[in-house]
């Protein structure tokens, strides 16, 4: 088999993740410096370096398709310089920055648990934390959370709605009300994403999904939004989402499209005014 990488956790990376002692394969990496001054000239290799797709040709990562939700140049201004993304590391932990968690809820095989964390700083929304987990256990996944928010200070967390034992769990954690099923509307429950009174909020995603895509469009157009380097799966995500039917979220084709999710939980804490620069 012979291929540029195209989505994560496609065939070829679970082939290269398996460890030398099962691998029924011989496997051999050729990144674009095996063809210098070969099949090309250094000089178009810098030249390639300004597609947006040059890491995947030519660089052996797993990037996906170009996907047609955000512009290219909006994701590329948003990824911190090293210094800044250490400046950011350094207030991820201050007391005097409100913060947000999103939380994708997932335990199948086909999707991934996923956590994002963002910070308001100098007037942009600053992404420092985007992970995912496969198949976690369930007190595991709480304890990890609950030591995430006691460290950043974290003021509020959103959770898909769709999953009532996770927030129930966090609610009861912090002491928070959590008999509100049948008590509250949706609507009641989305406007206490503006309150001061509830810390854990629960998110209709099956009603929001495209308000919040939409809304992380603008965030991102509008230069609103900051993500560490390191945060490579959000990055990917972004490079690669692709909409279809409106606003509607193609997890087929979008990669890492649970940290994407996390991530559009995360944003619903912010409003345009607060992050106007």
């Amino acid at each position: 088999m012979v291929s540029t990488p195209n989505a994560p956790d496609g065939l070829f990376e679970k082939i290269e993740r398996e460890s030398e002692d099962t691998c029924l394969y011989k496997r051999l990496f050729l990144d674009y410096t095996y063809g210098l001054d070969r099949i090309y000239t250094k000089q178009e290799i810098e030249k390639a370096k300004a597609s947006p797709s040059f890491e995947r040709e030519y660089n052996l990562k797993y990037l996906g398709k170009v996907g047609n939700v955000f512009h290219t140049l909006d994701i590329e201004a948003a990824i911190c310089t090293e210094q800044e993304g250490k400046e950011m590391m350094d207030w991820s932990t201050s007391m005097m920055i409100g913060r947000s968690m999103g939380i994708d809820v997932a335990w199948e095989d086909t999707s991934k648990f996923a956590i994002v964390i963002t910070q308001h700083r100098n007037r942009k929304v600053e992404v420092f934390y985007a992970e995912s987990f496969e198949k976690p256990q369930m007190n595991y996944i709480i304890n990890h959370i609950m030591r995430l928010k006691q460290r950043h200070h974290i003021t509020k967390i959103y959770v898909d709605g769709a999953n009532p034992e996770v927030i129930r769990e966090l609610k009861a954690r912090i002491g928070e009300y959590h008999d509100y099923y049948g008590r509250l509307t949706e609507d009641q429950i989305w406007a206490l994403r503006s309150s001061n009174s509830w810390q854990i909020i629960p998110v209709n995603f099956q009603k929001r999904h495209r308000e919040m895509l939409q809304w992380t469009f603008t965030l991102m157009s509008k230069r609103f939004i900051k993500i560490h380097p390191s945060m490579q799966n959000l990055i990917v995500s972004l490079r690669t989402a692709v909409v279809s039917d409106g606003w509607k979220l193609d997890k087929q084709q979008t990669s890492n499209d649970d940290v994407l999710d996390s991530f559009r939980l995360a944003l619903c804490n912010y409003e345009l005014p607060k992050c106007n620069p």
